[in-house]
């Protein structure tokens, strides 16, 4: 790593070579394909994400855990009608902060993008149902079979308010699976993710 070594947080993204660039995203296990300029986007994300680690292991484990609650359940889901379009748009940072709410890890936000850019999600859908909208489908994990999610966007504040999984750790509301469909809400993620096959 001598070369990207040498490009410091304060020389612009844009100024590094596409050998840093590359050699930094092997670094951190990202894709090294594409032009300079989805190489620098790239880089920039992971540098996001990196921050937001430090800013939730600063958080003390009693305010991971003070606002725990018990999850919704898949019956709470409604009827319908379900819609492939228009998903709610919410802000990287409400994410962020439900996730610490929810006593997440940072390591879930991190998989929770690599599932949503790598195209993990499938049969997305959305209804809206008092006040809330809702998101199903199901994610691929890295071995069979597919979970079951879902999570809920509160429609006046278009934050997230919850969400359950399949999985073994559904019931904690931040497993990478709900974490992953959070971020298909997110615009600059859903540009590269897929919703279904």
């Amino acid at each position: 790593m001598a070369e990207a070594a040498e490009s410091t947080p304060f020389t612009p993204l844009t100024s590094w070579t596409v050998d840093q660039l590359k050699e930094y995203l092997k670094e951190y296990h990202l894709p090294v394909t594409g032009v300079k300029s989805e190489l620098v986007k790239r880089v920039k994300d992971s540098v996001d994400i990196l921050f937001y680690e430090e800013e939730l292991n600063a958080k003390t484990f009693q305010q991971f855990h003070s606002s725990s609650s018990v999850p919704p359940s898949f019956d709470s889901i409604p009827k319908g009608p379900w819609s492939k379009e228009n998903f709610p748009l919410v802000k990287k940072q409400d994410v962020m902060d439900y996730l610490v709410n929810k006593g997440g890890y940072t390591k879930n936000y991190r998989t929770g993008v690599r599932l949503c850019q790598c195209g993990h999600l499938y049969d997305i859908e959305m209804c809206a149902h008092n006040d809330v909208i809702y998101m199903r489908g199901k994610c691929r994990p890295s071995k069979p079979p597919f979970y079951f999610l879902f999570i809920m966007v509160d429609i006046k504040a278009m934050r997230p308010t919850g969400g359950n999984c399949f999985c073994a750790a559904g019931a904690s509301q931040s497993c990478v699976h709900i974490l992953s469909a959070m971020l298909l809400t997110l615009a600059e993620v859903t540009a590269t993710a897929c919703t279904s096959i």
